[in-house]
């Protein structure tokens, strides 16, 4: 009897330890220069973190571009760089950023546009900027589209692969109410020279299209999620399949029942097929792009193969929730883990300057209602539980809404969710307000069990304000990620290891 409780008691101690979590707080401080205007991408090249930062500046007509550049090997030792287009000291560069994406260990790739008033077209050009360096490659351009003005000059959207092979190119026409709008599909290769080019003609005019977002699977497929506003009904989403292998487009309409609208749309591939999730609402469309949020009264997920046949687009029904952001799917062989933060972001003007009335500057509101997981069945789409994770944390200003979100990790079938839990360590008069952070383990069944971290290194006392920032997160590798804390205006990096 006492071998068997020795024995039942060993094997708890080695399943603790094998889902034991520790930080490592050992980066240097850094100042956070990111605020709630910027769209920041975090990508990890060899041993250097790089948080690429865009925002619309409107005194340029123009997007603004940093890249954070951190040393691994130097305990996240920080350096800057700016990527912006370079303004001359009279009138404008009208030369527009499009988009950036990573290409080496120490390059990223970035494309603009630029009307040209004399052949009256808008061109896509791309460069390599070498963030080591400085140093830039002379712009080629790649694209071209016919423009009316430098007002409506047409668009472009870019995509790249996840293995950084193809770049997908759809370049939308000038808006045109009275015609069809004809699109041209282009597939570059890595270094950017033309794989295929293909014309499309939509049964509808500019009018009737909407936004939309592209998708290039690693080998060289394309996928277009298109929002459709005919007369008289109600908008819908189509995916539009370009083989090109074949140079053809086929479609796939994503219409549901009762004209529910599809929103807050995230994708990704898995051996080239492509998984779309989402939310549903019965009010007018918000966002085709993943990181809007919205009113959500249905879970949506699709699923096409590799060449483009739809499997399913399943609306999943659930309770209405006021605000649903897709954070994050996982593809776990027969089933897809989903995780929707309950964020909701206000903005509000500040007063203007009397010295300078024009220059706008705002304030951002982060509230939310905590973390909402679910488990999705891969072969058919329909939604096998939701769970609630209702820690509304308290609200913040100007921060991204860092706090108030969930990292979430995959291993040994179990779902580790880690988010934060507002605590207070002091009295009812003397409040001493800290954030905890806690880890809740779902199983493939929905059942969950929630315990603190031990010793996390961070809120554990009133003079250390540094808490977690779990809106970031990155693999380094099996089991081991660079992780964040912040407090007010300063961030330090580190690790956690599972």
């Amino acid at each position: 009897m006492k071998a068997n409780t020795l024995k039942i008691s060993l094997l708890l101690l080695i399943s603790s330890a094998l889902n034991a979590q520790t930080f490592d707080w050992s980066g240097k401080k850094t100042k956070i220069t990111e605020d709630s205007e910027y769209q920041t991408q975090s990508v990890l090249l060899g041993d250097k973190l790089y948080n690429v930062k865009t925002r619309y500046n409107e005194k340029v007509y123009n997007t603004d571009v940093y890249v954070d550049r951190y040393d691994l090997k130097d305990n996240f030792d920080k350096s800057e760089r700016n990527l912006s287009v370079e303004q001359p000291a009279m009138g404008l560069n009208l030369s527009t950023f499009n988009s950036i994406f990573p290409y080496s260990e120490k390059e990223f790739v970035a494309f603009y546009s630029l009307y040209n008033k004399t052949s009256r077209e808008n061109e896509l050009y791309v460069e390599k900027d070498d963030i080591d360096s400085g140093s830039k490659t002379k712009v080629e351009m790649v694209a071209k589209v016919p423009g009316k003005s430098g007002t409506n000059p047409g668009n472009f959207y870019v995509a790249q692969s996840a293995n950084r092979k193809f770049y997908a190119i759809v370049a939308q026409p000038l808006y045109d109410k009275k015609i069809n709008e004809k699109i041209t599909l282009v597939l570059l290769d890595a270094n950017f020279k033309e794989v295929k080019k293909l014309e499309y003609e939509f049964p509808f005019s500019s009018k009737q299209s909407g936004d939309q977002t592209i998708f290039v699977s690693d080998n060289g497929q394309v996928f277009l999620i298109k929002n459709i506003d005919l007369p008289k009904m109600k908008p819908y989403l189509s995916a539009y399949f370009w083989n090109t292998s074949a140079n053809t487009v086929s479609e796939e309409s994503l219409k549901l029942e009762n004209d529910l609208q599809i929103n807050a749309i995230k994708g990704q591939f898995l051996n080239n097929e492509l998984y779309l999730n989402g939310t549903t609402d019965a009010a007018e469309r918000y966002a085709v792009t993943w990181g809007q949020a919205s009113p959500a009264v249905g879970i949506f997920a699709a699923k096409f193969t590799a060449d483009g046949k739809l499997v399913y687009a399943k609306n999943n029904p659930v309770e209405k929730y006021k605000n649903l952001v897709t954070s994050e799917a996982i593809i776990d062989a027969d089933k897809i883990w989903v995780i929707y933060d309950q964020k909701y972001k206000a903005k509000r003007r500040q007063p203007a300057d009397k010295n300078d009335p024009l220059n706008y500057k705002y304030d951002y509101v982060y509230d939310s209602a905590g973390t909402v997981v679910l488990m999705i069945d891969n072969a058919t789409g329909k939604m096998d539980w939701i769970s609630n994770i209702k820690n509304n944390e308290r609200t913040t200003e100007n921060d991204n809404g860092a706090f108030n979100a969930a990292m979430v990790f995959l291993k040994n079938g179990k779902l580790s969710v880690i988010y934060n839990d507002t605590r207070n360590f002091g009295k009812a008069l003397l409040p001493d307000l800290r954030r905890v952070p806690v880890i809740e383990m779902f199983d493939r069944s929905g059942k969950s069990e929630k315990k603190d971290i031990a010793n996390p290194g961070i809120a554990e006392s009133k003079e250390n304000c540094f808490e977690l920032d779990p809106s970031f997160k990155i693999q380094q590798s099996p089991g081991v990620y660079i992780v964040r804390t912040r407090c007010k205006g300063d961030a330090r990096y580190g690790y956690l290891k599972f």
